[in-house]
């Protein structure tokens, strides 16, 4: 997922509600497509399936996807949607977000709003600069919507979700600091190694991995700014051996870091 960027942005529309808007049998070859609803309803067919967008609601159509729609005669519905070309370099975060429903809810819908807002005044104004701020806003929302659908997923399958959240982000917060994990698993109240499955069901490593992953992508980050040199990284990271440290280094990023530093 890394890997996904906005390339190019096609169009942004803002409609304003009109009980008689409708489309057709509606599609676009090569953009997605992602509209917020602010206010109203609209109902929508996709494939033969029907279904109902209200406030707060993401609409969302890959390339090619044939839909129609039309406005609520009763409540119509004021939106923005906006076309874009998605590239992927690693290939699995395209299959991802093509995978997306077409019915989208985000736990921040007001926070979305004010995006999609800025959206449509930022590519309506063309400032200088307005294209770089109009693909990082479609970029955060996609951030939103693939962070919803994960948490909703884990939330489904995987129990005490909140509390493996929790403690991934203090092993962010002080990456300087080695957790065993039975200290991680007493923070939860949870029996280490129960503690241990369910911090990989959520994400992907064991908390040892994610300390290594941690430390190493915050050394990456202090080489590459001229701050440090591989022995003061070491050392704020909480390594007392700079050996052992090049050792991981080179066992999470392929490269020892002095080779990091050349590339």
């Amino acid at each position: 997922m890394d890997d996904l960027m906005v390339d190019a942005i096609e169009f942004v529309v803002l409609r304003e509600p009109d009980p008689e808007w409708q489309i057709v049998q509606l599609a676009h070859p090569d953009l997605c497509v992602l509209a917020f609803a602010f206010t109203g309803e609209a109902n929508y067919q996709v494939d033969g399936r029907r279904f109902s967008v209200k406030q707060g609601d993401l609409v969302w159509f890959r390339p090619a996807e044939v839909h129609s729609a039309g406005s609520s005669s009763d409540d119509p519905w004021r939106f923005c949607s906006v076309g874009f070309r998605l590239s992927d370099r690693s290939g699995s975060g395209m299959q991802r977000v093509l995978s997306f429903p077409n019915q989208l809810r985000v736990p921040n819908p007001f926070q979305v709003s004010a995006l999609m807002e800025e959206l449509f005044h930022e590519w309506t104004s063309k400032r200088i600069a307005y294209m770089l701020r109009c693909r990082s806003i479609v970029e955060e929302v996609l951030f939103f919507v693939i962070r919803a659908l994960d948490h909703d997923e884990q939330q489904l399958s995987v129990p005490h979700v909140f509390r493996m959240h929790k403690m991934a982000r203090l092993i962010e917060q002080h990456p300087e600091k080695a957790f065993t994990v039975g200290e991680l698993a007493a923070k939860t109240r949870l029996s280490a190694p129960y503690f241990r499955r369910l911090f990989k069901q959520v994400t992907g490593y064991t908390p040892i991995q994610y300390q290594h992953r941690v430390k190493i992508n915050r050394a990456k980050d202090l080489l590459l700014s001229g701050e440090c040199n591989v022995s003061e990284a070491a050392f704020q990271l909480g390594f007392d051996n700079v050996y052992y440290f090049s050792r991981l280094f080179k066992r999470v990023a392929h490269v020892n870091p002095s080779e990091y530093l050349r590339r």
